[in-house]
């Protein structure tokens, strides 16, 4: 049985982010020109493209790279990012990297190169904690477990003849 260990919010938060950006800043400019202050000026619009920009840039560099939905299957995650799914074997997965902070983000670089690369990201389900630096429960089990597929697979192949 397959149990979902990425957030739910993922698809949300990667297509509400950039168009609620633009909308701020395409209603700042707006206000500003019924205002009367930019007059019509090409130059000001200027500012208003450059914040549009900036946070589109920063928005896809953050988050449009996210995998969709990730689902634990005990020795393997399958992982779907939009129409793609593929499916990633724990022994497959040489490191995990989890940034700190209020909503992290768990990366595994994989020794084999999937549908996705060599790199795929996720935001873990929501979880509590009076910690703002502590590790996601999920994170720590998938590091563990990870280890112990790569050092099994490491012990059948020199037990191999």
């Amino acid at each position: 049985m397959a149990t979902l260990i990425s957030s739910r919010a993922t698809v949300l938060v990667k297509w509400m982010l950039p168009i609620g950006w633009l909308g701020i800043v395409t209603a700042v400019t707006v206000k500003s020109v019924d205002g009367g202050s930019a007059g019509l000026d090409p130059l000001f619009f200027a500012g208003p493209l450059a914040f549009a920009l900036l946070g589109f840039i920063m928005v896809g560099y953050f988050t449009w790279g996210l995998a969709d939905a990730v689902h634990d299957c005990g020795d393997h995650l399958r992982v779907r990012r939009g129409r793609t799914e593929d499916r990633i074997r724990l022994e497959d997965v040489d490191s995990i990297d989890v940034t700190l902070g209020r909503q992290q983000k768990v990366t595994l670089q994989l020794a084999r190169p999937c549908a996705f690369g060599l790199q795929v990201s996720f935001v873990p389900a929501l979880w509590f904690s009076l910690n703002p630096f502590g590790h996601h429960p999920i994170a720590d089990e998938l590091i563990e477990r990870a280890r112990a597929a790569r050092s099994e697979r490491r012990s059948d192949f020199m037990a191999a003849p």
